[in-house]
């Protein structure tokens, strides 16, 4: 399910720099990047990551739009933040909506396709109870998983009264994980699309939702080579 999404945008650097880094690249003139897009240089300029599994090094993140029509936007430089160590901040768009459950499970299916204990360590923050629901946690309530298994999606931890199915929950992935998959239009994590490994996560934020990541492999860092 998705809710309605941030853009990501910078947070901090890990270096403890004062100041983004933030640096001109070339671009051609109709390329059509948006503000807060995850970038990459490709024969020289900068381009749409296009990958779909996440495991290519990238640039950064664009600090400007280029839409290629408008003004001021059909230039041949794009400002991005580059710094291999820097942060970024984003509220992921997708929920998850449990099938079933009860008092030590949350099970998901729209979430097969991840490997086993790709979410352990993380958090789901209970957003929305079912009409019927039999679950006596208060919405906010966060739950911390303790195990998932792949086969039918299920979240193992501990929820007063029994999952139902239809409550719904925000996913915090576990900090220091790696793994997760941009949208399609590269401005957002899916963590529902998950396989890749140039993205690492190194916070969340229970209260805002948000979640701040890293690029991994990075063009302009050590990590440099795709996987």
């Amino acid at each position: 399910m998705f809710k309605t999404a941030k853009k990501i945008e910078y947070a901090f650097d890990l270096s403890n720099a004062s100041n983004p880094v933030i640096l001109a690249f070339p671009i051609v003139t109709n390329t059509a990047i948006e503000l807060g897009e995850v970038v990459k240089l490709a024969a020289g300029f900068v381009v749409a990551v296009g990958d779909t599994d996440q495991d290519d090094p990238y640039l950064g993140i664009a600090a400007q739009p280029h839409d290629g029509a408008s003004d001021g936007q059909t230039g041949t430089m794009i400002q991005v933040y580059c710094s291999p160590t820097a942060v970024f901040k984003c509220t992921p768009a997708i929920i998850s909506t449990a099938d079933s459950g009860n008092g030590t499970t949350w099970v998901d299916a729209e979430l097969t396709a991840a490997a086993d204990d790709t979410f352990n360590g993380g958090i789901l923050k209970l957003s929305e109870k079912a009409t019927a629901s039999t679950l006596t946690d208060p919405i906010g309530t966060l739950f911390r998983v303790t195990d998932f298994a792949t086969t039918s999606g299920t979240f193992t931890g501990v929820f007063a009264g029994n999952v139902s199915a239809g409550d719904k929950a925000v996913i915090l992935p576990p900090v220091g994980s790696l793994g997760w998959d941009l949208n399609a239009g590269g401005t957002n994590l899916d963590l529902k699309a998950v396989g890749g490994e140039s993205i690492r996560i190194v916070k969340v934020d229970p209260v805002t939702e948000e979640v701040f990541f890293m690029l991994r492999l990075h063009q302009l860092g050590n990590s440099t080579l795709t996987i």
